[in-house]
């Protein structure tokens, strides 16, 4: 606090209502005298600007799968979805859904809100994106890369927001021709991880390889795999 009763500074803390208490005496003449005032301050969280690029937003154009990987309060998340580009910044006009996989719940078949997303991509090829379910929005950040006919076949995304969750991952080009059980048809390797409560009530790391036969008919043959639970390792 300065001699004209100014306090200022720049906050450090979290988000939220500081409650404190300032005194201020004055001992320019005998009999000093003293005065105290209990005050409170509010920090407001910001969402970082989504100040991004544009006109290039034709670089994302047509249908794309995406899946991210990160963390919130409560331990791991999975994300992963579809959606469709027009080319001029509109998303999940057509087709826009996503699941979330995490350690409070599981949520399949999310619709994204056309209306309320959006994206924009700027001349190196970076952009911002805004996906808007029934749980709110998050913003992301992404880098596209692969361009066939002035068209990205794939990409890089990050969160960028104060949702609470922080996760990166990634977003590819998607041929909706080819969704029919006929071109399954072939030997697949896979491999996933995780955390686990199988074991012990805490949450242990958990990982597992595999592969499988797929007849293009509905049928899958030949399958192995191999899981590791916290040590635990099954074949």
């Amino acid at each position: 606090m300065d001699s004209s009763g100014h306090i200022t500074g720049t906050p450090t803390g979290p988000s939220g209502t500081s409650a404190f208490m300032v005194m201020a005496r004055d001992s320019s003449s005998a009999g000093a005298q003293s005065s105290q005032w209990n005050l409170s301050i509010t920090i407001n969280s910001s969402v970082p600007a989504m100040t991004c690029g544009s006109g290039r937003e034709s670089l994302l154009n047509g249908q794309y799968a995406f899946t991210m990987q990160g963390f919130d309060a409560n331990g791991a998340v999975t994300l992963g979805g579809m959606f469709d580009a027009d080319g001029a910044g509109h998303i999940a006009r057509v087709v826009g859904l996503e699941d979330v996989n995490s350690s409070r719940a599981v949520q399949t078949n999310v619709p994204i809100n056309s209306a309320s997303s959006s994206y924009s991509v700027g001349g190196d090829n970076r952009g911002c994106m805004a996906i808007t379910t029934a749980a709110g929005t998050s913003i992301y950040r992404f880098a596209l890369g692969v361009i066939n006919a002035g068209v990205a076949s794939k990409g890089r995304f990050i969160e960028f927001d104060n949702t609470g969750t922080l996760g990166s991952g990634v977003l590819e080009k998607q041929d909706p021709g080819a969704f029919s059980t006929s071109q399954f048809n072939r030997a697949y390797a896979f491999g996933a991880d995780s955390t686990s409560t199988l074991i012990t009530s805490m949450r242990n790391r958990f990982a597992m390889v595999g592969v499988f036969s797929a007849s293009g008919s509905g049928s899958i043959t030949n399958g192995e795999l191999d899981a590791n639970d916290n040590g635990d390792i099954n074949k």
